[in-house]
């Protein structure tokens, strides 16, 4: 359901919300310490939950505007591999205002909580079984023209604070410059983090099982993937800069360049094998521990041009390429996927107003 509400002229109030609930079965292959060391069979996975999300915006004039919304949601899912119970609350607030003629603010707050709750299966188990944690953060972001009409300077800063690796923040700066109204060059760096998840950090998962072999001790190896608690955020630095040219009526062309920096990056790695004999039949455990060991870059460039024949009809083809090379400390490659090159064409009809 959705519900919209102006009680005034200055304020619009939007609630929506919905449920679901699903069950479907799904194939999975599990493995197993038992000969042939792998089976594949249809399981049956339940699903349920739903969402509440508010949201006040109040004008307070042509130049300011506040908005203040609040999101709950909920989960169930119940799987060969994973049970989890699981909530999430949302709280945001955002202000922006014209400082000058030709400066604007916008800064805001947010609060996040997650609760879940997991379940043991034969294939995964999350210790502790139960956990909360809490998202803070703010940001501030500055736009001015410090020529009008020709240069435009952007500059902000988020700042947040979460339970696994404490403090973090991403700034963000970005030039726009307008050397004739049919010529536009921007560029841009910002600095962005992906902070580890709960199961990155305290869940262990297993993914496959090797036959027994002389080099074993004749015992199978179940291999086991193993949350870090000392996992640290990735991070990245983007550099960025475009060129968008309006070289006829209804014809546009786009070009931007893009290098990323990454560093930080989560990988798998190889521990030492060690005996596990609660569980029968005895074998070895190979744990691959999840530590951030990558570090490396992707780069590339995009090419694009929207035209429009008619009034119409619109037309709109690119072309990127992207090259990836991240590593391990050993010059491993994690993420090497070389090049990639795509190319794409979209076409669109308005055959009238209202279709």
């Amino acid at each position: 359901f959705r519900l919209d509400w102006t009680p005034s002229a200055n304020d619009t109030i939007a609630v929506q919300g919905d449920v679901y609930d699903g069950n479907l079965d799904q194939n999975y292959l599990f493995p197993s310490l038992f000969p042939p060391y792998a089976e594949r069979r249809l399981s049956p996975v339940d699903t349920s939950g739903g969402s509440l999300q508010a949201r006040w915006e109040h004008q307070y004039s042509a130049t300011s505007r506040m908005s203040l919304q609040a999101y709950y949601q909920y989960e169930d899912r119940d799987d060969p591999l994973y049970i989890v119970n699981a909530e999430t609350f949302d709280l945001d607030f955002q202000h922006n205002f014209a400082l000058t003629d030709h400066q604007e603010i916008v800064w805001g707050l947010g609060y996040r909580s997650n609760r879940d709750q997991f379940t043991d299966t034969d294939y995964s188990k999350v210790r502790p079984n139960q956990d909360t944690t809490q998202l803070f953060s703010a940001f501030v972001q500055d736009q001015a023209d410090l020529i009008p009409d020709r240069l435009r300077l952007t500059a902000g800063v988020k700042v947040e604070h979460n339970d696994f690796t404490g403090w973090e923040w991403q700034p963000s700066v970005r030039m726009l410059w307008t050397p004739h109204r049919d010529h536009r060059l921007w560029a841009a760096v910002s600095r962005a983090v992906q902070t580890p998840a709960r199961g990155f950090v305290d869940a262990r998962a297993n993914l496959a099982v090797f036959p027994p072999s002389p080099f074993t001790g004749n015992l199978p190896i179940l291999v086991s993937i193993i949350g870090g608690d000392s996992l640290q955020s990735e991070e990245l630095i983007a550099y960025e800069i475009g060129y968008r040219a309006q070289v006829a009526e209804r014809l546009s062309l786009d070009a931007t360049v893009f290098y990323n920096d990454y560093d930080q990056v989560v990988g798998a790695n190889l521990g030492t094998p060690f005996p596990e004999r609660r569980i029968f039949p005895p074998h070895l455990v190979l744990p691959v521990e999840l530590q951030n060991i990558g570090s490396g870059y992707n780069t590339g460039f995009e090419l694009a041009a929207n035209w429009r024949p008619m009034q119409d009809w619109r037309l709109w083809l690119a072309y990127s390429h992207l090259y990836s090379d991240i590593e391990n400390r050993d010059g491993e490659p994690i993420y090497n996927r070389g090049n990639q090159n795509r190319i794409s064409l979209f076409s669109s009809w308005k055959l009238r107003d209202d279709l």
